[in-house]
């Protein structure tokens, strides 16, 4: 046997299924649903209560990785191998639809029923709450405005992610599977494109050149956010040579990363980008993707990440609503809101997704 063959045999075949995307996609909407909680809670209440110094320290290490990165990057990463199984458009619709509308249809629902038992806050506004509920329920995200002084001022403040991504499954429906025979220099071109796409939103935003109603809608619109979803996407189409050879070096992708971030922190730097700096917005989705595949399989049987998503905000809303953190132990407290996300995730699952899912199957 030559050297050349005995290369070739001993090549590790990349192989799809075999990932921890399940676990990552877990830890990013408790990394969401845990910072969101401790941000408002210690913006409002302070630092210095009963616990706050443990609980401060837990989120600076959860803020090293960004949960909407990591779940829009492997969103990104799914969504090609979602096109060379879908058949046509309108199946892929179909998934995408059962996939995300149903729980959110339910969790409207209970929030609208939550606003209700509350004295006071509906009280007058009936057709206000039901605009809201039609307009929400599409996927279009806001707050009315008989709510923006309620609690923390958003009805579900995570929502508008979820209109992103609505957004990037219509872009993708759109380019369909002609992406799929792009050439290797579109690929590099476009991650290119994307990356100063986030810049150039960055900057318009902290110019202050933009009005109050179009910052927002920057804010609503996929276009800051593409950079995450296509870095995900660029690594599916090279994940049998870039992401293979990055697999087997995920541990040192992830100390340089959390050095980075560390100092980051530590120094104040200042660094480009629209929502995350430019090299966190590129980093991260590779650490993310190099770790799924080099922890090799481990697949969770229940999906609890879009429910976590989906419940932790009005969760919030209840703790400002009844200003918990006066009347309780910071930790016990937060202790029982995580409690609380995980029930409803659970219910959210069990009750319904799950079942929903095997429809879209």
């Amino acid at each position: 046997m030559t050297e050349r063959a005995a290369g070739r045999k001993n090549t590790t075949q990349f192989v799809f299924a075999e990932n921890s995307l399940d676990i990552l996609r877990l830890f990013a909407a408790l990394q969401i649903a845990i910072t969101h909680y401790l941000n408002l809670t210690m913006l409002t209440y302070g630092k210095d209560g009963p616990g706050d110094g443990l609980l401060l320290g837990f989120k600076r290490a959860l803020t090293l990785f960004p949960g909407l990165i990591i779940l829009f990057s492997i969103s990104g990463f799914l969504m090609g191998e979602t096109l060379m199984r879908t058949q046509n458009r309108k199946i892929f619709a179909q998934k995408r639809i059962l996939r995300l509308y149903p729980a959110l249809w339910v969790n409207i629902v209970l929030t609208m029923g939550m606003l209700s038992l509350l004295p006071g806050v509906v009280s007058g506004h009936g057709k206000d709450l039901l605009t809201w509920a039609v307009v929400q329920g599409v996927g279009l995200a806001y707050t009315p405005s008989f709510l923006q002084a309620f609690a923390i001022e958003s009805i579900n403040g995570t929502l508008w992610a979820l209109m992103v991504e609505i957004q990037l499954y219509v872009l993708v429906a759109v380019v369909w599977k002609r992406c799929l025979a792009w050439k290797d220099r579109t690929w590099h071109v476009l991650l290119v494109l994307t990356a100063l796409l986030n810049l150039a939103c960055g900057f318009l935003k902290n110019s202050g050149a933009l009005s109050g109603a179009a910052a927002s809608l920057l804010d609503r619109s996929f276009l800051p956010y593409l950079v995450w979803f296509f870095a995900g996407l660029y690594l599916w189409h090279f994940k049998e040579t870039i992401l293979q050879k990055l697999t087997g070096k995920w541990f040192i992708l992830l100390i340089v990363f959390i050095c980075y971030k560390v100092c980051w922190q530590t120094f104040g730097w200042k660094l480009p980008g629209y929502y995350a700096d430019l090299v966190t917005s590129l980093l991260l989705p590779v650490v993310v993707l190099a770790c799924a595949y080099g922890w090799k399989k481990h697949r969770l049987k229940n999906d609890l990440s879009y429910g976590i998503f989906l419940y932790h905000w009005p969760l919030i809303n209840l703790v400002f609503y009844w200003n918990l953190p006066k009347k309780m132990h910071h930790i016990p407290l937060f202790l029982l809101y995580v409690a609380g996300f995980l029930a409803l995730a659970c219910a959210s699952w069990f009750l319904l997704e799950r079942h929903v899912l095997k429809r879209k199957r």
